[in-house]
């Protein structure tokens, strides 16, 4: 399932590549490790639920230089199990574990070095699919949500001079979720829940060394927030075989990465 994700969205990344005239290309490979920490609260601020672990993922972008830009297609996805700490809907104590899939996709423009800054402002434009399976414990029937979204960020980009065949880097940005849904799967239908849209932020820090003129390798990590507000409440006749008023609660999201890159210039 991962290998066929990945090339969908590759033949996505190459439809994006204008007709312009390349001057440099870059193709990055980024296998890591993704710490998953999400959490729900009530409309007092109390906490709901929380399903936090570790997924492992793939990364890879694609980037070509023209006019003094800097085009950045990309893709990642990131799979594997957590652990939900959470309650019932009559509000007993229940454990279990979250299936995850976490799926993005985008396109970034770099602009040209700001000398005052030693920077480059950027834009980035992206999709994202969270495929959220709580799964049966305890004869505790589980749930099964998709979210989709899109995001939008600007922010910066700084990079030290090269020393030593090795640099520093630092990017960072503020975000906002927009067109933020959640697909409810029941027995025998499906409900959409509209939700709320947010500011977050991302940042990601890292060093680079180059092993050629060709290669280089770079670790780093990453961290990024977001959130979803309240949804509307919407009516479904099957939430477990009953009639009922539902709505997906606010929620924050806050994960963290260790990332390994391998950068090939051509």
């Amino acid at each position: 399932m991962l290998t066929n994700k990945l090339s969908l969205y590759l033949i996505y990344i190459f439809t994006l590549i204008p007709n312009s005239k390349v001057i440099a290309n870059t193709f990055e490979v980024t296998p890591n490790i993704y710490r998953f920490n999400y959490e729900e609260f009530s409309t007092t601020g109390t906490s709901l639920n929380n399903e936090t672990g570790y997924l492992p993922g793939l990364k890879l972008k694609y980037s070509y230089a023209a006019d003094g830009y800097i085009f950045t297609p990309y893709i990642s996805i990131h799979n594997g199990k957590v652990d939900y700490v959470g309650g019932t809907q009559s509000g007993s104590p229940h454990t279990t574990q979250t299936k995850e899939e976490l799926t993005q996709f985008g396109f970034e423009i770099s602009g040209t070095q700001i000398k005052a800054i030693s920077g480059r402002i950027f834009f980035a434009a992206g999709h994202w699919k969270w495929d959220r399976n709580i799964l049966d414990n305890n004869n505790i029937t589980g749930l099964h949500e998709v979210y989709t979204w899109n995001e939008f960020s600007i922010g910066l980009k700084f990079k030290t001079k090269i020393e030593n065949n090795t640099f520093y880097w630092a990017n960072i940005s503020a975000l906002h979720t927009c067109h933020s849904s959640m697909d409810l799967f029941l027995v025998s239908t499906k409900e959409t829940l509209k939700l709320g849209s947010k500011p977050g932020f991302r940042i990601h820090l890292g060093k680079s060394w180059s092993y050629n003129k060709n290669t280089r390798y770079s670790l780093s990590l990453i961290s990024e927030y977001w959130e979803f507000g309240k949804s509307d409440l919407v009516f479904t006749n099957d939430f477990f075989g009953q009639s009922a008023l539902i709505n997906e609660p606010a929620s924050e999201s806050f994960h963290t990465g260790l990332e390994f890159s391998y950068i090939f210039h051509f």
